[in-house]
C-alpha cells in the first residue's frame, strides 16, 4: 500500500491541516500504477481485491476529516457501500 496509515506525516499534518481547513482526502483504493507505461497516467491498472479495512481504520482514527475513497475492483463495491454507511466521514 502507498498510504501508511501509521505515518508521522499522516496524523501530524495532512489530516489536522484537512480538518482545520475542511477540506476532504481523496483516495484511489486498488489502483496498481504503470501496468502501461506507454499509456503514462493512464496506464494503470486493477488490484483484484484491495484492503478496504484501511480506510475504515482511517474513519475511525479521524472522524473529523471527510474522505472521499473510489475503490477500482467491483470485488470491493459491496463493502464500500457498507462502511460508507458505517461512517459519516466516508463519501
Amino acid at each position: 500500500s502507498v498510504i501508511d496509515e501509521h505515518s508521522d506525516f499522516l496524523s501530524q499534518v495532512l489530516m489536522p491541516v484537512c480538518e482545520e481547513l475542511d477540506l476532504p482526502v481523496a483516495l484511489k483504493i486498488g489502483a496498481h500504477r504503470g501496468v502501461n507505461p506507454g499509456l503514462k497516467s493512464a496506464g494503470d491498472g486493477v488490484v483484484a481485491f484491495a484492503d478496504a479495512g484501511m480506510i475504515a481504520r482511517l474513519c475511525s482514527r479521524f472522524p473529523k476529516v471527510r474522505f472521499l475513497a473510489t475503490f477500482l475492483s467491483r470485488n470491493n463495491q459491496h463493502e464500500a457501500c457498507v462502511l460508507a454507511s458505517k461512517f459519516r466521514n466516508l463519501h
